[in-house]
């Protein structure tokens, strides 16, 4: 398990990356790389041969087999669902099947019995049928991600999906009486004023060559957001280039 973590923060960090390059300077991303590798996960016990040693390797995870895999997902999800109770957090898997395509059923035991993924069936002819699928992530996410899927292929015969939703109270609360306007600068040109919470609190923080994190427990503590800041207002772009998992763990280790 402590395997898959480490290669899970390898696969975040070069996906990002990845993201990144594909995406206008001044965009907003968001990804879940959980998410990303629990239906990867999922879709490694389909797949043999050259395919299967391709998909390991693309998740950093060739070292690991299938079976390392579901029962480390299995383990993972159960320990972060019962980690921290002041924390509301929700893992949810789903398989949808096309009616005319025949599963064998391994594979969807598999699914059920690490990932507890829910099996369910739909037409390619519904035009119905990516709004039950939408319906299912919503309400996952307990509203929050709507109209996730606007239609589907004709040639789609199979989908997994995972929803994660994650709710947690700030260990240390924030005011808001000092909410403030203040300049948040998306690129050097680009500056949009947005309400800046503050707070004055002990923290974990590192200091390091053209950047500063910061750490914010939620809940008791077990959850933590990790804030990378920049020191020159454009140097995101430099800075994503040299974070990684090994010297990301470094720098919090030192914090």
């Amino acid at each position: 398990q402590a395997e898959l973590v480490k290669s899970e923060n390898t696969f975040s960090f070069d996906i990002f990356k990845e993201v990144l390059k594909s995406s206008g300077e001044s965009e907003n991303i968001l990804i879940s790389p959980l998410s990303i590798s629990f239906a990867l996960s999922m879709t490694t016990n389909g797949a043999n041969g050259p395919t299967l040693d391709s998909m390991l390797e693309a998740m950093r995870v060739k070292n690991l087999t299938v079976d390392d895999l579901n029962v480390s997902y299995k383990n993972l999800t159960e320990a972060l669902l019962s980690i921290d109770e002041r924390v509301d957090i929700n893992i949810a898997n789903s398989v949808w099947t096309e009616n005319n395509f025949n599963v064998k059923s391994p594979f969807t035991a598999s699914l059920k019995n690490f990932y507890n993924a829910e099996a369910e069936s739909f037409d390619i002819n519904d035009p119905t049928a990516p709004q039950k699928m939408n319906q299912w992530i919503e309400n996952k996410t307990n509203g929050l991600i709507k109209n996730m899927i606007d239609r589907l292929n004709e040639n789609t015969v199979m989908l997994l999906i995972n929803a994660i939703y994650f709710k947690g109270k700030w260990k240390h609360q924030f005011d808001e009486k000092s909410t403030a306007q203040l300049p948040f600068y998306k690129s050097s040109n680009t500056i949009f004023n947005v309400p800046m919470m503050r707070q004055t609190e002990e923290m974990k923080i590192f200091v390091g060559d053209g950047f500063k994190i910061a750490e914010l427990p939620y809940g008791q503590g077990n959850f933590v957001m990790d804030i990378i800041l920049p020191d020159q207002n454009d140097g995101l772009a430099d800075l994503s280039a040299v974070i990684g998992e090994n010297n990301f763990a470094d720098y919090t280790s030192r914090m």
